[in-house]
């Protein structure tokens, strides 16, 4: 899996990788560092990613695990050569993790230590809120997975984060059409897109598949638009995921999972594996 460049570079030195991006306006992003899965983890330089745009995210990820509680989930998802964690504040999720607890705050800084590049999840979530997790220094971007508008999106951007919105899909065959018709407002905006399926209130989770083939024509079609895939994704069907829909980002949560809420270290290692073929 190849990641497009735009001629800017993430970390330092000869393990330095190539990224796709945009960004908040006259601001420098500083998320803990973007890996390929082969560095020398005792010698790797933690780097700095300037970026220049208007308020989004593309592609500052290959492959994020998402909803991770435990340190030990960390110390796997470095291990397997996966570059971003998700840190879920959404209440009534089973992967909450509460701002309010030192041990969230904990959890953040040990994924940082460890050059991982950490997703705010947030549903529904007041700006307020999201500005005081944030100022905390526990997040490097923002993922908003409700039902927020542009508007929303685009009240967020004092806090100058990268911003990563959920686009929801239903499951079946969609149209080419459709899924653009969803995705260019927030594109066009600057906005990094990730695609899973509509879940209703769960908002994500669900282990349930998007139309692989429904999602490879459209990126046949969009081939400069960057996209995260997400939904129903799992080590035993990553490999032709990606085959089949061109993503060049992945996001699992329940896939990694074993049992539901619970991380799993060696299906994290398959799973990252896999996703890089």
């Amino acid at each position: 899996m190849q990641i497009r460049s735009d001629k800017r570079r993430a970390g330092r030195g000869p393990n330095s990788v190539a990224v796709d991006f945009f960004a908040t306006p006259s601001s420098v992003y500083q998320p803990s560092v973007y890996r390929q899965s082969d560095l020398d983890r005792s010698n790797e330089t933690v780097g700095s990613i300037e970026l220049f745009g208007l308020c989004g995210a593309r592609n500052v990820f290959h492959i994020k695990i998402c909803g991770i509680r435990l340190k030990s989930d960390i110390d796997a998802i470095e291990a397997a050569g996966g570059d971003a964690v998700g840190l879920n504040f959404f209440p009534k999720s089973i992967r909450y993790l509460d701002p309010q607890s030192a041990s969230t705050g904990e959890l953040a800084i040990y994924a940082q230590k460890r050059g991982l590049t950490r997703v705010g999840v947030f549903v529904n979530e007041s700006a307020e809120r999201i500005g005081s997790i944030s100022e905390k220094k526990w997040i490097d971007v923002i993922q908003l997975h409700g039902d927020e508008t542009l508007g929303d999106a685009k009240a967020l951007a004092a806090i100058r984060l990268p911003i990563l919105r959920a686009i929801k899909l239903p499951a079946g065959p969609i149209g080419v059409n459709q899924i653009d018709s969803r995705i260019r407002p927030w594109t066009e905006a600057g906005f990094g897109v990730l695609l899973d399926v509509d879940a209703g209130p769960a908002h994500g989770g669900s282990g349930t598949a998007l139309d692989w083939d429904s999602l490879g024509r459209w990126s046949k079609a969009n081939e400069d638009t960057s996209w995260t895939l997400a939904g129903g994704l799992r080590p035993d069907n990553v490999a032709e995921a990606i085959n089949v829909t061109g993503a060049k980002s992945v996001d699992v949560a329940s896939g990694v999972e074993s049992p539901r809420g619970k991380k799993s270290a060696t299906l994290i290692s398959e799973f990252c594996r896999n996703a890089n073929p």
